[in-house]
């Protein structure tokens, strides 16, 4: 992608601390948009700051899992600078430990995979409609997993979560066509970044090739949201 290729946007990305949520951030800055990044690691996101420069990387350290987080974050981008374009719904959590079969989860866990797989990005979404709208269209990219898709064990609450999320997309760009405001998923598969270090698998892999992953999966995120043949409804983009 060229330098240029998101000159002029303003992106919120959520979970921009570690993982695909800072790759994305690095590469929207990259590719000439202004971001507003969201996490609860304050040190981390400011460290990311300092990286990317004040002038197209802002920080908010907020919970997205509570409606008052995902409104400060939105209003946060907006008072920055001035608008919002695209909205990345990356952050996510799992069960603690991240594999409980379905009679070991109880309501803790539940609440917690809950709000901030789904109910954060439906707030998120919520507010970020606001300015999108006022603006004439935006990008709402939501971060989802196959898991929605493919039956797994011992991953009940994190797959009714993705499942609902990729609905959620389905919903809002509907509702939101006439206002030029697409939806899309990406049902991700395995990928050794972010809260796949945590698996057998990923732990195979090197910082160093966990962090390429996440570079080379964030570059193709890369969506302008004024080209008209990426206007798609609902899109579910899948990642094996």
């Amino acid at each position: 992608m060229s330098s240029g290729t998101l000159a002029g946007k303003v992106a919120l990305v959520t979970g921009v601390t570690a993982g695909l949520g800072r790759a994305v951030a690095i590469a929207y800055v990259r590719a000439g948009a202004a971001v507003l990044g969201v996490a609860r690691r304050r040190e981390l996101g400011e460290e990311l700051r300092a990286e990317l420069g004040a002038d197209r990387f802002a920080f908010t350290a907020a919970d997205i899992s509570v409606v008052a987080g995902c409104e400060r974050a939105v209003a946060a981008a907006v008072s920055r600078f001035g608008t919002l374009d695209i909205l990345v719904n990356n952050a996510a959590v799992r069960t603690n430990p991240p594999l409980l079969a379905l009679h070991e989860v109880d309501e803790r866990n539940w609440d917690a995979v809950c709000d901030t797989n789904l109910k954060g990005p439906f707030f998120l979404t919520k507010f970020a409609l606001g300015p999108m709208r006022q603006r004439g269209g935006g990008l709402i990219l939501n971060i989802a997993s196959n898991t929605a898709e493919i039956a797994l064990r011992q991953m009940a609450p994190y797959a009714s979560a993705k499942a609902a999320l990729v609905q959620l997309t389905r919903a809002t760009a509907v509702e939101y066509f006439e206002d030029n405001v697409r939806a899309n998923a990406i049902l991700l598969g395995g990928t050794a970044t972010g809260q796949q270090h945590r698996t057998a698998a990923a732990k195979r892999a090197t910082p160093e090739e966990r962090q390429r992953a996440s570079a080379v999966t964030a570059n193709a995120w890369l969506y302008d949201p004024a080209r008209s043949e990426e206007r798609r409804v609902g899109k579910e983009c899948r990642s094996r």
